[in-house]
């Protein structure tokens, strides 16, 4: 697993070894950035359920400001912070060992808003749910901003939108789907 594109294209990450950590596949992640290529310059990115924070760090590399990750596994939120070393982002990043909800709201409460918020729970456990309702009930995502789902194929994918939040495209990838919702 490396960094596709950007200042730090090429970089190779670390993983967790033994756990049911599910990194986004290069080819995923480097379709997600041709599709939202222009959004990504400047923006506040949430990496949310990170893993190993591949998503994340890829935004960074390719000009976000700066990014927010979180996972409730203290294994990955370590590799998370080595590999932010590795691609020199430490500075631009924040790093929660954590619920995404929660985090979220305590964003929210330091007047950050985010521009791009990807999401990719663990398979087939509805683990999303809460977390787009935190977005739409604090409000911490920007106007026109993004939520990307990532989710597998095979599961139930009808999405539960709030008022306010419009799905504009859905691509799959093999055994993935990406969602991309737009805040209106």
């Amino acid at each position: 697993m490396r960094i596709i594109a950007g200042s730090a294209g090429g970089a190779r990450l670390l993983a967790p070894k033994g756990l049911d950590t599910r990194p986004t596949p290069d080819m995923v992640r480097e379709a997600l950035f041709n599709i939202i290529a222009g959004e990504v310059e400047g923006a506040r990115f949430f990496d949310a359920f990170a893993g190993t924070g591949a998503v994340g760090l890829e935004a960074l590399s390719r000009g976000a400001e700066f990014c927010y990750f979180t996972d409730i596994r203290s294994e990955c939120v370590r590799i998370i912070k080595k590999n932010a070393e590795i691609t020199g982002f430490l500075k631009k990043s924040e790093i929660i060992c954590g619920p995404a909800d929660k985090y979220l709201r305590i964003l929210k409460t330091c007047d950050i808003m985010l521009h791009i918020i990807y999401l990719d729970p663990p398979y087939g456990k509805n683990l999303e749910t809460p977390v787009i309702e935190t977005i739409r009930d604090s409000g911490i995502l920007a106007e026109g901003g993004l939520i990307i789902l990532e989710r597998g194929t095979g599961l139930d994918n009808d999405i539960q939108l709030e008022p306010g939040l419009e799905l504009y495209r859905r691509k799959r990838y093999g055994g993935t789907e990406l969602s991309f919702i737009r805040k209106v």
